[in-house]
């Protein structure tokens, strides 16, 4: 299992997640999560952070609404290990949009694509083939995922009614589309600074009739201004006709992924605390230098601190260095080739 950042240990003691958290708990300030499309729970903080944080959720789905408060999920059920227990957690059974509305649900075969948005278009969700056991492309989306079962009217309410004026650390978005009127609902907050990090899914295409595509999302977080950090392409992939082509062998076709925003501090006024409160949650999620820059900014901890850490995240276990040396076998070797005069 992969280590993660806040979990390497100190060679003074503790790990630097202890270190980094310890002047945010000193003044009283415990981190907040807010989970938009909580079905199978939080699972991409590490334990160590998720304890010392509150989280709320968000599921209108009642029935997976259930499984979630009685720890019963898909994942748990699948023999995933449950997610990690939080300082407190308070899920709502409504969904998050622009306005305070009732509309209507759509329930759809794959549980994981019911959406706010409403049927997919077939002329485009027919021609989407995702790959099958047997590694052939032929069952469609709209088989596998979209077709509308039914719908429910669900309860429909903006994140700046709910939160407050309190400060949210990580803000994950996964609404099968509606992840920019979340946004749009979340105005107030993101314009005050209120928020500080942001993972969302997004398309790059629309397959419902009202479908902002990624470019829509970045542009729209921009102006509060959000940095984009990182992109994430680990949803399935897909070809636009059935086909015998192995997946080895072919370039399949992207539809979504996640986008990583922080709050950027080169263009807004981050106080001490929240470039700390930046910093710790950019951590969990891999940005180990750009985390430490903040922590610098910051200037909670001390510079012999800051420097311990930066050499506990600076190193590279012997089986990480053998795994990256693997990968890039292939490229050194066509390198070589190429000095060669050989062209592969």
């Amino acid at each position: 299992m992969v280590t993660n950042p806040f979990d390497i240990a100190l060679p003074s003691g503790g790990t630097v997640g202890e270190a980094v958290m310890a002047p945010l708990l000193e003044r009283g300030v415990e981190p907040l999560v807010v989970d938009v499309g909580a079905r199978n729970g939080m699972s991409l903080l590490p334990a160590s952070y998720c304890r010392l944080a509150h989280l709320i959720g968000f599921e209108p789905n009642v029935k997976e609404f259930n499984k979630l408060t009685q720890g019963t999920t898909d994942a748990v059920e699948a023999g995933l290990p449950p997610p990690p227990s939080f300082r407190s957690e308070r899920y709502h059974d409504c969904a998050l949009w622009d306005a305070d509305e009732r509309r209507p649900f759509y329930l759809t075969v794959g549980v994981g694509a019911c959406t706010l948005m409403g049927p997919s278009r077939p002329k485009v969700t027919d021609r989407m083939f995702l790959d099958s056991p047997d590694g052939r492309a032929r069952q469609t989306y709209t088989e596998l995922h979209t077709g509308v079962v039914k719908t429910e009217e669900v309860r429909c309410r903006a994140l700046d009614q709910v939160v407050g004026d309190e400060t949210i650390d990580f803000l994950k978005l996964d609404v099968e589309g509606a992840e920019l009127r979340v946004l749009k609902g979340a105005k107030r907050l993101l314009e005050s600074g209120r928020v500080l990090f942001i993972k969302s899914e997004f398309v790059c295409f629309g397959y419902y009739d009202e479908h902002p595509v990624f470019g829509e999302q970045h542009a729209f977080l921009n102006e509060p201004g959000f940095r984009l950090l990182d992109l994430d392409f680990e949803q399935p992939v897909y070809s636009r006709s059935p086909t015998r082509i192995p997946r080895a062998v072919d370039r399949r076709l992207k539809y979504a992924g996640d986008a990583y925003y922080a709050l950027d501090p080169d263009r807004r006024d981050l106080d001490a605390l929240d470039l700390h409160r930046l910093a710790a949650v950019s951590l969990t999620m891999g940005f180990r230098s750009f985390a430490l820059g903040l922590l610098e900014d910051a200037g909670l901890l001390g510079i012999e601190a800051v420097s311990e850490i930066e050499k506990a995240l600076s190193r590279i276990l012997l089986k990480k260095r053998l795994l990256l040396a693997w990968r890039q076998f292939p490229f050194t070797v066509q390198r070589a080739l190429s000095t060669l005069g050989y062209h592969v």
